[in-house]
């Protein structure tokens, strides 16, 4: 059966409008899906936008932290580039004057503080004084004068009162930013209202734990604002600069009695240059350094030339303000006994009522009397001289130097008036210049002699003899290498925690008591002290002598000292006091030995030994003498031992130990085996020339 027509167009059109409607729907949903995914990425690179925003702005902060510390990095190598600059300078100055002019400049144009004051420590009488300052233009000369007038009491009395003697107490620094708001009294309120101060910073100067005294920064405008990191960098220039103040203070005086030494061998020299002019006989004074000598001869020489029959010479005593005789052990005029036995208690006080010694003495100016008229009417001295040698005149010449009396010569007759000239008086009173000219030369010579010894002590305390004798002689000192010494270090347990409930002076005083006494061990040992650092005490053996016998000489030492610690420790645990304990290393090796310094010298020794032996010290326990492997090779011998086997040193890694006990029984006086016996010290003199000491190995040790 056929279709209509109608009916398939009708099926046509409605199956294409079906698929149509289908196509378009799809067209509708896929657009939407579209819509939907582009809503989703566009949300996604919302949040990539605002997370690379986040990341910019971390990388803006990172930027901005790293900027800010390469800045501070910046003014930080800034500062320490400026403070090395300035302690360069302080380093090449020779004076202190040099030093605070440096100093003062830094202070202006670092931290623009214009006025110092150095303030100096004196020990004796417990005040602080002022040393230096850059007084600025307008201070008044009363108001500079007030300031370096002021004494400053040190004690601990004052701590609560004064601020310098809380910064001496504190050992830290103390800043008033306002000294209007700060309840001031005694010497800073003075200052204050002298000057109308108004900021103040104290520094404390300390040398070794001593106090030297005080570095004061003074502002007068009130905008002195200084941060911790100022004042911390001000200390630790402050601290720098003590010791080169303190070499200053010692330059000073060296530089001081140098000038004095100097003018005095300048004016030696000119004296001796015209006494030669004049005569042979003043040569011949001039070469005496006695004054027994002098006074002999020129006595001797009056005599001869002059007729003089009797004569004495005073002297000036400075300490006693008082003339008195010198006795010549030479018998010049025949009349010893009898003067002998006037002058024995005779002197002149200089004093008015004393009659024409006094005044001879005071004028400087000579006397000459030809005739006494009456002798009832003369002072006591006078008469006393007048009536026991029964003078009719006498003459009264004063020996001056440089203005100053040293001493008045007399002269007279005994059988007659005397018959001189007016040119042969002059004459005399021209030689007894001269005469005065030697007297002093010789008193110069024996003091310059004394300085010369002095020094030469001073620099024997410092450095040992052969090499103070070869600095003095050649003014340098060739190091030496030593193939083999023993160092020995110290140190001591609870010093730190006990030192804190000591006073400064009484931690200075016990530290000098152990000190004092290990030097004197130390002599007996034949060890050299080479230096004390805090609680640290170091010395060695075989140096700068070498010897064979070094290994035994520091084991004899530390077992003395570490008795002389124990002794003190029983005796303070009685008394319920703190106290130290020892530990001790020692170590054998090779070291380089020398003298450094330019105005203060060392003796010091340098090398890896000398850095085990401190590894030993500090690898050490209380109580114990820790001695590496190379020493007890050295003296095992002789002494007994704990093997405490391989223990761990900083930066050496495992190092063989051993503990020092004692003497071994067969060497030992005491039961303690701290005394040696005959039978040690016979093969302790073998040793001492070289001869090898068999060791029979009788004791057991763990193997390593």
């Amino acid at each position: 059966m056929e279709i209509p027509e109608f009916l398939s167009i009708f099926v046509f059109v409605t199956s294409a409008l079906g698929f149509g409607w289908f196509v378009v729907s799809r067209s509708i949903e896929r657009k939407k899906s579209i819509e939907t995914l582009i809503r989703k990425k566009d949300l996604e690179i919302e949040n990539l936008n605002q997370e690379l925003k986040q990341k910019e702005d971390q990388l803006q902060r990172s930027t901005k932290s790293a900027n800010d510390f390469s800045d501070k990095l910046y003014l930080s190598y800034a500062q320490l580039t400026n403070l090395d600059s300035l302690l360069r300078e302080v380093n090449s100055c020779k004076d202190l004057k040099e030093i605070m002019v440096i100093l003062a400049k830094y202070l202006q144009d670092k931290f623009k503080i214009p006025h110092y004051v150095l303030y100096t420590y004196n020990e004796e009488e417990g005040y602080l004084v002022c040393y230096d300052s850059n007084f600025p233009s307008g201070l008044s000369q009363n108001s500079i004068q007030e300031i370096r007038s002021r004494k400053i009491p040190i004690s601990n009395q004052y701590v609560t009162k004064y601020a310098h003697a809380y910064v001496w107490k504190r050992k830290r620094t103390f800043f008033i930013p306002d000294m209007n708001e700060y309840k001031s009294s005694g010497v800073e309120l003075l200052n204050q209202i002298s000057v109308n101060l108004r900021s103040l910073l104290i520094v404390p100067l300390y040398l070794r734990q001593r106090f030297i005294g005080t570095l004061d920064l003074l502002d007068y405008t009130g905008n002195l604002k200084l941060t911790d990191q100022e004042i911390n960098q001000i200390k630790i220039i402050a601290d720098y600069i003590a010791g080169s103040i303190e070499t200053a203070f010692l330059m000073d005086k060296l530089q001081i009695t140098n000038q004095r030494i100097q003018l005095e061998k300048e004016q030696i020299e000119r004296n001796r240059e015209k006494i030669e002019s004049n005569n042979k006989l003043l040569r011949k004074i001039n070469s005496f350094n006695e004054l027994d000598d002098i006074a002999g001869e020129v006595l001797l020489f009056l005599k001869t030339f002059h007729r003089v029959e009797l004569a004495f010479l005073l002297l000036y005593d400075d300490k006693e303000k008082i003339l008195k005789p010198l006795l010549t052990s030479k018998e010049i005029f025949n009349k010893g006994l009898l003067v002998n036995n006037f002058f024995r208690n005779f002197k002149v006080e200089l004093k008015p009522e004393s009659g024409s010694l006094y005044r001879t003495f005071k004028r400087q100016k000579p006397l000459f009397i030809k005739h006494f008229m009456d002798s009832s009417g003369l002072a006591s001295h006078d008469r006393k001289i007048v009536d026991a040698f029964n003078l009719s005149s006498i003459a009264q010449i004063p020996l001056v130097v440089r203005n100053q009396c040293i001493g008045i010569l007399c002269l007279t007759r005994l059988t007659k008036e005397m018959d001189w000239t007016r040119n042969e008086f002059i004459e005399i009173c021209s030689f007894s210049e001269q005469v005065a000219g030697a007297i002093h030369n010789a008193n110069l010579l024996k003091d310059l002699g004394n300085e010369k010894e002095k020094s030469a002590s001073m620099l024997r305390n410092i450095l040992p003899d052969e090499l103070a004798q070869e600095l003095m002689q050649t003014g340098s000192v060739i190091p030496m290498e030593y193939e083999s010494a023993t160092i020995l270090f110290t140190d001591f347990k609870n010093f730190t925690s006990s030192a804190e409930m000591l006073s400064p002076e009484d931690l200075i005083f016990q530290l000098d008591a152990v000190f004092s006494q290990f030097d004197d061990i130390a002599l007996r040992h034949s060890m050299e002290k080479l230096k004390t650092i805090g609680d640290s005490y170091m010395a060695a053996g075989g140096i700068p002598q070498g010897n064979f016998t070094h290994p035994v000489d520091a084991c004899l030492f530390a077992l003395e000292i570490r008795t002389f610690m124990n002794t003190i420790m029983m005796t303070k645990k009685l008394k319920g006091l703190p106290f130290w304990e020892i530990r001790i290393g020692i170590h054998t090796g090779s070291v380089v030995a020398g003298v450094v310094g330019k105005t203060k010298f060392a003796y010091d020794i340098w090398g890896d030994t000398v850095n085990t032996a401190s590894r030993m010290e500090s690898s050490s326990i209380a109580g114990e003498i820790n001695l590496s492997e190379s020493t007890y090779e050295k003296v095992k011998r002789f002494f007994d031992f704990e093997f405490r086997g391989k223990v761990e040193a900083k930066n050496k890694g495992e190092l063989g130990m051993y503990f020092l006990k004692r003497l071994k029984p067969e060497f030992s006086l005491d039961r303690d085996g701290i005394s040696p016996n005959d039978t040690f010290k016979t093969l302790y003199k073998n040793l001492q020339i070289g001869a090898k000491i068999i060791y029979k190995h009788n004791i057991s040790e763990p193997a390593s």
